[in-house]
């Protein structure tokens, strides 16, 4: 529930049926959370001032309502999220689609610039598109969205490595190993954390890539329990290759990268172990 929002729940209610009653005019209704109270936004694509007249003899707040224009009706957004639904099957290019107040949203993966030209020619700003992390077309400004990794602080007697270089091509996501080892006396507990691997700047920890925006991470085959001295273990460890950085393209640029596994341990606060930096060939 959406705080200060109860006394207007009816309210929000009437708006959701007289749009329904006024369909083609009708787009979507929404809280507005940056007034004190909390009020209610409704949208319509023509016809303004009847359905503001209208809805203000309706509702209990009519103090806390605003009715704006927006350009496209929610039988056209309906449409447009129909014929895009209908392409989720083809996972290599869609990652997600959905309903925004006044638009559709879909996120592709990083390497279907081409496919996000299309759709935007097609739908125009009725569709808002992610590639990768990032919006399209490219905003004036672009955001820096890669998430540092947290400071590290060693678990004794643990070893992680990647067993072999990974090699991906650009904008895809992919798949490594890792090989886990207790090079200690006593056995070292393992919890199951391990199953993504971020995609560094060589030698520098410093995160270059997002995702990944796949079924791989869900299917990441984790391990749990503990390794008693000497033994080791193999994981499964999933990486992105959406460029996360505020230049360059959507999807990182064809080179050598860097992996790293984040373990987390200890007890009273979450501390973390970094892997041996992997290598990483993007094509």
């Amino acid at each position: 529930m959406v705080p200060q929002s109860n006394d207007i729940q009816d309210d929000m209610k009437v708006v959701y049926h007289y749009g329904g009653d006024h369909a083609a005019d009708y787009v979507d209704r929404k809280f507005d959370l940056d007034t004190d109270p909390v009020s209610m936004v409704a949208a319509f694509v023509r016809n303004i001032d009847e359905h503001r007249a209208a809805l203000s003899k309706l509702v209990a707040h009519p103090d806390r309502l605003q009715v704006i224009a927006l350009p496209y009706s929610g039988q056209e957004l309906q449409r447009i999220y129909g014929e895009i639904s209908a392409n989720m099957g083809d996972q290599e290019t869609y990652y997600s689609v959905g309903l925004d107040f006044g638009a559709v949203t879909t996120q592709l993966h990083a390497d279907k610039k081409a496919t996000a030209a299309a759709l935007h020619q097609k739908y125009g700003d009725a569709l808002k598109i992610t590639v990768g992390v990032r919006q399209y077309p490219a905003p004036a400004c672009i955001a820096d969205t890669c998430r540092p990794l947290p400071p590290e602080t060693p678990q004794e007697g643990l070893e992680i490595r990647f067993k072999e270089p990974a090699t991906v091509d650009a904008g895809k996501d992919g798949v490594a190993t890792v090989i886990v080892r207790n090079a200690g006396a006593t056995p070292v507990p393992w919890p199951n954390d391990v199953g993504l691997a971020s995609v560094v700047e060589r030698g520098t920890r410093r995160v270059v890539a997002a995702g990944p925006l796949s079924a791989l991470a869900a299917n990441a085959v984790l391990t749990t329990g503990s390794l008693a001295p000497g033994q080791q273990t193999e994981v499964a460890v999933s990486f992105g290759t959406a460029n996360c950085a505020p230049t360059g393209d959507y999807a990182l640029a064809p080179g050598a990268y860097g992996l790293l596994t984040v373990h987390g341990h200890g007890t009273a606060a979450p501390e973390f172990m970094y892997s041996d930096e992997g290598t990483l060939n993007v094509r």
